[in-house]
């Protein structure tokens, strides 16, 4: 006797599933929202979700009556666009609806995709009265903020912190504004100025006019980063600008990279008023290709419009490293300066490396003063060689602050350093030798021969 086993296959006829829309009616004092960007053919993208667990009633093909899962079930509390948020920086659901506090404050959960930029406008008559919102996202080149000029623009806010973010711009990644103060912090942001149209900064904090109190921020194993477009010709680029706040990097990078440019002001760091504080931060910068541009500084230090006598204006760098270079420029003569600063302003940056690398005809100086009133602590021994940095033959393109770099020089005898002794010589960078040989010989009491 012969058996026949029979496999029944049952199909269900499930609906249709329409697109996931955002949640009509979030909950006014939820503690967490969702940003969730939505994928055009995909319904379960963006505020929808497959849950098995949220189930539908429907037919099969033999009109039984079935159970089965909703494929598409809303998120709660989701939005699908930043404007929908924040809008102008005091409309949107954050700022009208939801209103954070120190007591209640708000997370915005942000899933992969790139957004609109984010803004805030807490500008009040007694201090910020906007804030306290936390944005996290699901890391530094998956969730993007973006604008066409800024990726965030914030002015008089406090208590906002980024988290796993890209945060760009076309001209700036962060624009602070405002005299009132404030606060935020940044952690594992990648804050970026695109540099597609004038002047480009990764961060800028800029119209404190009348302040009496600095706005702070921090910024932990952050990058902040000025670009060049292929057809931009901004007249300003730097990586990290500041003329009102009082900031704080640890570890990170700071960097700008300029292949178009205008001859302009070219600074990877620039504090014009502002007070900035690095922990083992590098800062990178690069400028190559067919540039016209004036010289590249890693730390240029100004008072701006800042009032010395309310504000310390000031630069401190603990560790870390400033490299710089224009060997690739097709201008060879771009000098590069380490640090440079003048007016009423202090530079404290001991321990810090530089590796300097100007064009072939470009000077190389590593710490100056454009006047006496800028206060310049930062010494710097140079690697012992037979011959000082920078230097070829009779000819020297090296110049620092008097006294502030030593090296030792390994070729020396009684009679000085020709080339032909085997005794290490103590040189000090000095003003008061020759501009073509400034080095003082520590062992003969006298300028280098």
């Amino acid at each position: 006797m012969h058996f026949r086993t029979m496999v029944l296959f049952v199909v269900f006829a499930l609906p249709v599933a329409a697109a996931a829309t955002p949640d009509p009616s979030p909950d006014s004092n939820a503690a967490v929202v969702l940003l969730r960007k939505p994928v055009s053919g995909d319904p379960a993208s963006g505020c929808g979700l497959y849950d098995p667990s949220h189930t539908i009633t429907t037919t099969d093909s033999n009109n039984d009556v079935v159970t089965v899962p909703d494929p598409i079930y809303p998120l709660k509390n989701c939005f699908e666009s930043m404007a929908a948020l924040t809008a102008t920086g005091t409309t949107g659901w954050i700022w009208t609806t939801r209103n954070p506090s120190a007591s209640a404050p708000l997370l915005v959960d942000i899933g992969p995709g790139t957004f609109e930029p984010f803004f805030c406008d807490g500008t009040s008559g007694t201090g910020p009265s906007k804030g306290w919102v936390t944005l996290h996202g699901a890391g530094r080149e998956l969730s993007i903020l973006k604008g066409g000029n800024n990726g965030a623009k914030i002015t008089n806010c406090a208590n906002l912190s980024f988290i796993d973010l890209g945060v760009q711009g076309n001209k700036n990644g962060v624009v602070w504004e405002g005299s009132q103060g404030g606060s935020s912090s940044w952690s594992n942001v990648d804050l970026v100025g695109l540099g597609t149209v004038t002047g480009t900064s990764g961060w800028i904090d800029q119209n404190c006019a009348g302040q009496t109190v600095r706005s702070v921020h921090y910024f932990h194993g952050s990058r902040a980063r000025a670009l060049t477009g292929p057809t931009s010709n901004p007249i300003l680029v730097s990586g990290f600008w500041t003329a009102c706040a009082e900031s704080w990097f640890f570890g990170g990078e700071i960097s700008a990279d300029i292949s178009r440019s205008t001859p302009g002001f070219n600074y990877v760091v620039a504090v014009n008023g502002g007070f900035l504080e690095t922990f083992g931060t590098a800062i990178r910068g690069r400028v190559h290709g067919d540039v016209s541009t004036r010289e590249l500084a890693g730390v240029a230090v100004y008072p701006g419009d800042t009032d010395t006598s309310l504000f310390t204006v000031a630069f401190h760098g603990h560790g870390g490293n400033i490299g710089l270079s224009t060997k690739d420029a097709s201008n060879q003569s771009i000098a590069v300066h380490g640090v440079q600063a003048g007016g009423m302003v202090h530079v404290h940056a001991p321990g810090m490396a530089y590796f300097l690398t100007p064009g072939s005809t470009g000077m190389a100086r590593r710490a100056i003063r454009i006047d006496a009133d800028a206060h310049v602590e930062a010494p710097f021994q140079w690697s012992a060689d037979t011959e000082p940095p920078f230097t070829s033959g009779s000819s020297s393109r090296f110049e620092s602050k008097d006294g502030e770099d030593l090296f030792v020089e390994t070729d020396c005898d009684n009679n000085g350093c020709s080339g032909t002794g085997n005794k290490p010589h103590l040189m000090i960078y000095s003003t008061a030798c020759p501009t073509s040989n400034p080095w003082f010989d520590v062992a003969l009491n006298a300028c280098r021969l």
